[in-house]
């Protein structure tokens, strides 16, 4: 038996999000910034630049976390770690090299609490039933998920995504029942939830973060010809074909953040 205190009870956490085994804490303030760094703290919490930090209940259900991640657990917990030997471990790392993918993903399962390591970046909670299909990911968005969700790999299937998409050649998709848990460039609040019926979205810039696997994508001309791109100066464009859903962002992403650098400003 343990108990955790000044965990959740605090005034300088906020409970942002719970589904399933999840909750989503913010860290309103660093307390032990230096006074030199003090200025850029308190500004980085009035522009809502706060630290998140995912926690896992086991009570409720196994867990998927990302290689690297778990930065403590309490109770009996068993961790498995997906790889039966040496031998396997070797050829899960050697996928993980070619595809860009992390090697393992320990899953816990047990009676306890984990808890992730701090990121700098929103983590989004998605209910993968409104993803029948699959939800497309890239790699390092993925940070947790609950036992009945499945991870697999991806190859674009046409050259033209592969090679101007800028999505990379591989992705992830997660599928199954359950809580995804994935790193976001922007809060709920701000994302553009698109949902096509048989129909075609067009995005120029990177902007689209997860998007359905029964999409098609693919890099094509803004307009039906190569002429009217040149006209209208807006050359080649990310093409999402189909029914599904794409999550976007109403700017355009900069590169991922590194994953549990454990620093809050």
């Amino acid at each position: 038996m343990y108990e955790i205190y000044n965990l959740t009870a605090t005034d300088n956490v906020e409970v942002i999000e719970a589904a399933g085994p999840f909750i989503v804490l913010a860290h309103r303030y660093n307390l032990n910034a230096k006074k030199q760094d003090a200025s850029k703290a308190f500004y980085n919490a009035r522009l809502a630049h706060k630290t998140r930090q995912l926690i896992c209940s086991l009570e409720k259900d196994d867990v998927i976390i990302a290689e690297g991640m778990m930065q403590w657990m309490v109770g009996t917990v068993e961790m498995v770690s997906g790889a039966s030997n040496v031998f396997s471990y070797m050829g899960k790392l050697f996928k993980g090299k070619i595809t860009g993918q992390k090697a393992i993903a320990p899953r816990y399962s047990g009676v306890g609490t984990i808890a992730l390591e701090p990121v700098n970046q929103e983590i989004l909670l998605i209910d993968l039933e409104q993803w029948p299909e699959g939800l497309v990911i890239e790699s390092d968005m993925f940070l947790a998920a609950s036992g009945g969700v499945e991870r697999s790999v991806i190859a674009r299937s046409n050259l033209s995504s592969a090679m101007f998409g800028n999505e990379g050649i591989f992705n992830m998709v997660l599928k199954g029942k359950g809580i995804a848990a994935i790193l976001s460039p922007a809060v709920r609040e701000q994302l553009l939830v698109i949902q096509l019926e048989d129909d075609v979205l067009q995005i120029d810039g990177h902007f689209a973060f997860a998007w359905s696997a029964g999409l098609d994508f693919r890099v094509e001309n803004a307009g039906d010809s190569v002429m009217s791109a040149v006209i209208s100066k807006e050359g080649m464009v990310n093409t999402y074909r189909g029914t599904g859903r794409v999550l976007m962002v109403p700017f355009e992403m900069r590169p991922s953040a590194n994953q549990g650098d454990g620093k809050q400003e």
